[in-house]
Formats: C-alpha cells, structure tokens, sequence
C-alpha cells in the first residue's frame, strides 16, 4: 500500500498531461513515454492486490483502465499480417544522421526494400557524395534536390516524374513537396523534420511547425513522411491526424515500432518517424527497417489508392 498510492498519482500526471498541450520541455519528453506507465502500472496493481484497502484497489482498477484505453490503440498489436493487393506504391522515410549515418549502409536497406517513393532527412553534401559512390541513385532518377537551386536538407527521390515543387520558404531543411506522376495516378508527396523540442525555443519552432502542417488541404491524395520528433503521445501530432490524416502504423502497425533511439539504449523508447495518408489511401502493410548506422529507424509502408 505504501508504494501503491504514489505509483498511482504518478501514473495519473503523466495520464493528465498527455491530453495537454505541454509547454514545457521536461514534460514533452514525459510525455513521449507514456506506453511504458505499464511497468508501473503492473506494480501498482500488484500492489493494490495484495493491500486491505478497497480504495486503492478502486483507483488501481480505474486507472488500470485508462492507460489501456490511451495506450492499446496505438501501441497495441495492430494489424501485423501484410495486404495483398495490386497498384501498391512502396514508400520509405529515413533519417539518415547528417553527422554520422553511413552512406553505404542505408544506401543497402534502400535497394533492399526498393520503394517508389524515398523520403529523406538530414542529408547534407558528403552524405550524396557518398551515395553517389554507391551508384544508387539510378533507381530513383526524380529527385527534388535537382529540381530547385536551393540547397534543402529533406529530399524526395521518385521512380516517377516530380513536379510542383514547394519548399517551405522559412527553413529549407524542414518540409519539400512535390506532385509524383505514378501510373496508378498522382499525388502529392511530402518530406519533412520538425523541430526537436530540447530547448524553450526549439519547444515554440516546434508548435509552430505543427500548427503549419495542420492547415494542409487533404482534398487530394497526399502522402506526408519524415522525422516528426512526436509520438501519438503529444496533442499537436494528435491534432494533425484529425485534420485528416492516418498514420501508416495505426492501420497495419506491429506492436510499438519504436523508432528511435538506435544508440545510446538497449532499445528504441519513442515512436517519432511517421507515415501519414489521407483517406485516399488503403495501408497494405508497415514496419520498421535496419537503421544502417543511423540513430533512426527507417519506416517503409506500402500503400495504394482506395478504389483500386
């Protein structure tokens, strides 16, 4: 009983602050770990179990039940076994660690899972440079970096013709579309990196950024990945799915698909490299790639059109 109360007042702030829109940056990073209140949660129960007092027990039960509830729709076993179906377009999202990804080594996963649509992040000179010695690049010869001057840090590669291009004019590195020509029909493709919330600044970048995704249209087919530095567990990215967007996860995710990170922990803890379609789209099957040196794990998802 004397460790079953305060695990259950903890569980409940974290359970609180998820449904808010934390402004502080400590609380984001909380917040982002709200799938692992089932270790305490199983302790609190125990707990409650094995006390005399009825009180505890009610309150273990109650919130017992709402961390399933927040929690089990996301990082539930979802929909593991892979669609069939013709027309599937194949879309891959990386980000490839500017400073220390291996070019060689993602340039592997990327042929092996051969998509038709590349999203990358993080790119910089040396990265394509290296790329190019791995001679790659002919499989996706529609690439956005060769259809503008600016130099962007987010790239789009294409099986099929890019046109359109848009780049956000504030910050080149964090969002590029494009209209891809596929032969099941064509749609919009969207690259982008948020702001990681670190700082008080970046925390505000952050918000803003978000708030600026939510104001794209979802009228037309459109498909939008990339390192979103946000789990289903924060309001702003939750905010942007009811604007009209799926996560790939949610229609065949298998377990958590954590993401990140690939260094420094025994495992990834946080889901923030994401695959979003508007109701155009049927998901026919997602998982998570081999990092290839990288702090991230890619996404690879293969989609098609509703009606097809």
């Amino acid at each position: 009983m004397v460790i079953g109360w305060p695990l259950i007042l903890a569980i409940t702030v974290v359970l609180v602050l998820r449904w808010r829109d934390v402004d502080e940056v400590y609380l984001v990073a909380i917040v982002a770990l709200t799938p692992f209140l089932l270790v305490p949660l199983v302790l609190a129960d125990v707990a409650a179990w094995f006390s005399r007092s009825t009180a505890l027990r009610i309150a273990a039960a109650a919130v017992t039940a709402a961390c399933l509830f927040t929690v089990a729709p996301f990082d539930a076993v979802v929909g593991c076994g892979p669609s069939s179906g013709d027309g599937a377009i194949t879309i891959l999202t990386a980000n490839v660690l500017a400073s220390g990804g291996r070019a060689g080594a993602i340039a592997a996963n990327i042929t092996e899972a051969d998509p038709d649509i590349v999203l990358l992040q993080e790119v910089n000179s040396r990265f394509l440079d290296e790329l190019s010695d791995e001679q790659i690049l002919e499989a996706w010869p529609h690439r956005s970096n060769e259809l503008s001057a600016v130099q962007s840090r987010v790239l789009v590669w294409s099986k099929w013709p890019l046109s359109d291009l848009e780049l956000d004019g504030q910050a080149a590195d964090h969002y590029v579309q494009a209209r891809v020509e596929a032969p099941q029909g064509p749609f919009v493709v969207a690259v982008l990196h948020i702001a990681s919330p670190i700082s008080g600044e970046d925390l505000d970048l952050w918000h803003e950024q978000f708030e600026n995704l939510s104001r794209l249209s979802t009228a037309e087919p459109m498909v939008m990945g990339g390192d979103f530095n946000a789990t289903e567990d924060h309001r702003p990215f939750r905010n942007l799915l009811d604007q009209g967007w799926t996560d790939v996860h949610d229609d065949k995710g298998c377990g958590p698909d954590l993401t990140w990170p690939t260094r420094g922990l025994p495992f990834p803890v946080m889901r923030l490299d994401h695959i979003l379609v508007t109701e155009h789209f049927e998901v026919l099957s997602t998982e998570v790639g081999d990092p290839g040196g990288s702090d991230h794990h890619p996404v690879i998802s293969r989609i098609r059109f509703a009606d097809t």
